[in-house]
């Protein structure tokens, strides 16, 4: 029987004789092959022996000179393109419709043609634009034919404008009319052609369309319900074809068009209907939203945006009553789309900052100033520890914007002139919500954990000091100045100890920093202020319970060490 010792041995012999092996059939290989004994590690097939080996950095050279040339030459290509396809047309049937508006002008002022011609070259200019643009697209130059089709729907629009405004051919019924039917034809060119651009010209027309039209009797009922139908139809438009240039510009544009009609709506005054609008919009809106598949993040952007604008135009065009109501119905909703939408995290996330953002303008709105506050703070609170549970960076932005708003607003409400006010009860509330929201932030965030507590410790003693100032003031208002200033220096004691105190019984390096921070701000505003005020007995009662305490809690430290 082998031992341990002479096992090993026999081992490595056996490795070394396994290595002499494939170092001498590696070197028969190579003789076969090379007639030397140069190292090649693969073999190849005889047929290829005449034939130069080709090396690692000549195939390299080989492949990537072609890439490289055709590179370069896809990117000149794309410059040609870019340049004489598609900017030069663009900005070529802007010159063109230019033209032609001052060819009219032109021959008016020297009288060559009448109103009626020159209607009717317009009609024509249009009606060409069309066949030509309509042409190029059958024989495969779409950008240039884009432009043609797209530049005949402004220059209708121009011409039904002349005729209506300035020669007074047709009424405004008929002017409304006609305008209607070129935002159907670009509606219909955008559509077949699948053309963002034409889609793009016939919107802005559209919505410019009752800014065109003069009548001595306007109906501002007919101007909201048209803007809304257009709207919409563009909005669908956009969620069917991926149009995201039409899906923002129609939601700009129907609030710029509520906004003009509105500033300048002379006698009539619109009230709340020029809200209904943009009510709609929001809910048309949050319907692509939920039924959204792809692009889910740039339409949950712009049902926000639309939440912070629709509120706007309610709180300013809407009766106490009316916005109550609105807040109460969205809130039930989201409440609703929260709960049934949790197996999708994304839209759950912003139905829930959706609920969130409703909650604080129900508040804002609802509740009595005196508590508004308070429950700010709450909400703040209650909305980040939901954040936690269920992640979502921008509902933990927005929870901490409510609550840090409403912390300032407890900072600089004013000083808390009584004990039992609503001022203590704000300042009660922002430290519990403090020190509950840091400590699950320690518990969940992924943050480091002692650079945390130093900061949030020394923030949480600050709050508690201002607090405790200002209480122990409304407490002893009624005594004299001495006995104020006694007071709240025992008082800072007090604080100073027990801050000290509970860092050695809990082992919180913070606390115990904290403390001795408090002891020697409490000996600075005795030797800074009080002084000068104070008589010398009680002055030097203080200095001696300050330097006793100073020496115990040197002590204290001194033996934990």
């Amino acid at each position: 029987m082998l031992n341990k010792d002479q096992l090993e041995e026999r081992v490595q012999s056996l490795e070394r004789e396994v290595d002499e092996l494939k170092t001498r059939i590696h070197q028969l290989e190579n003789k076969m092959y090379f007639g030397d004994e140069r190292p090649f590690p693969q073999k190849i097939k005889p047929d290829t022996q005449a034939k130069k080996p080709i090396t690692n950095r000549s195939k390299e050279k080989v492949q990537s000179a072609p890439l490289q040339q055709k590179k370069v030459n896809r990117s000149s290509t794309d410059w040609e393109k870019a340049l004489f396809q598609v900017w030069m047309p663009r900005l070529f049937i802007f010159v063109f419709i230019m033209g032609v508006l001052w060819a009219f002008k032109a021959a008016s002022d020297y009288g060559l043609i009448n109103e009626t011609a020159k209607i009717a070259f317009g009609f024509v200019a249009s009606g060409l634009l069309l066949y030509f643009g309509r042409k190029q697209m059958k024989q495969d130059r779409a950008k240039l034919g884009y432009v043609l089709l797209g530049g005949s729907i402004p220059l209708l629009m121009l011409t039904t404008f002349a005729m209506h405004s300035l020669y007074g051919m047709v009424g405004p019924a008929a002017a409304f009319v006609l305008n209607a039917v070129w935002i159907a034809l670009g509606l219909t060119l955008t559509k077949n052609y699948q053309s963002e651009v034409l889609g793009m010209i016939s919107m802005v027309g559209g919505v410019l369309v009752p800014f065109l039209i003069e009548s001595e009797t306007p109906n501002p009922y007919v101007f909201l319900g048209y803007e809304t139908v257009l709207y919409l139809l563009f909005l669908s438009l956009s969620i069917r074809f991926h149009y995201m240039m039409i899906y923002y510009g129609s939601s700009i544009l129907l609030n710029a068009a509520l906004y003009v009609f509105y500033s300048f709506a002379g006698s009539f005054d619109p009230g709340s209907s020029v809200a209904i609008p943009i009510i709609i919009q929001y809910v048309f809106l949050l319907y692509y939203f939920v039924k959204a598949k792809t692009r889910v993040a740039s339409q949950a952007n712009t049902l926000l945006t639309s939440l912070f604008v629709t509120y706007v135009w309610v709180n300013g065009t809407f009766t106490d009553g009316g916005i109550t109501l609105f807040l109460v119905s969205f809130i039930f909703i989201y409440a609703v789309f929260s709960y049934m939408r949790r197996s999708e995290p994304e839209k759950a996330a912003m139905f829930d900052i959706h609920l969130i953002v409703l909650i604080a303008f129900f508040i804002i709105h609802t509740v009595d100033e005196r508590l508004i506050t308070s429950l700010l703070l709450i909400q703040g609170a209650a909305a980040y520890y939901s954040s936690l549970k269920y992640p979502s960076l921008l509902k933990k932005i927005i929870s901490l914007f409510i609550y840090i708003m409403a912390g300032f607003t407890v900072l600089f409400k004013g000083v808390i002139d009584e004990v039992i006010s609503i001022e203590t009860f704000d300042w009660i509330v922002l430290l519990v919500t403090f020190a509950a929201g840091a400590k699950l932030m320690r518990k969940h965030e992924k943050i480091k954990h002692e650079r945390f507590m130093t900061i949030s410790s020394a923030v949480f003693a600050v709050l508690t000091l201002i607090f405790t100032t200002q209480f122990t003031m409304a407490c002893v208002h009624d005594m004299n100045d001495n006995s104020q200033r006694l007071i709240l220096t025992f008082v800072w004691m007090v604080m100073s100890i027990a801050s000290i105190a509970a860092g050695v019984l809990k082992e919180s390096t913070q606390a115990k920093y904290i403390g001795v921070s408090l002891l020697i701000l409490t000996l600075l505003k005795l030797a800074l202020l009080d002084i000068p005020y104070i008589p010398l007995f009680i002055r030097a009662i203080l200095f001696i319970a300050l330097g006793f305490v100073g020496l115990i809690v040197s002590r204290i430290f001194y033996r934990k060490k």
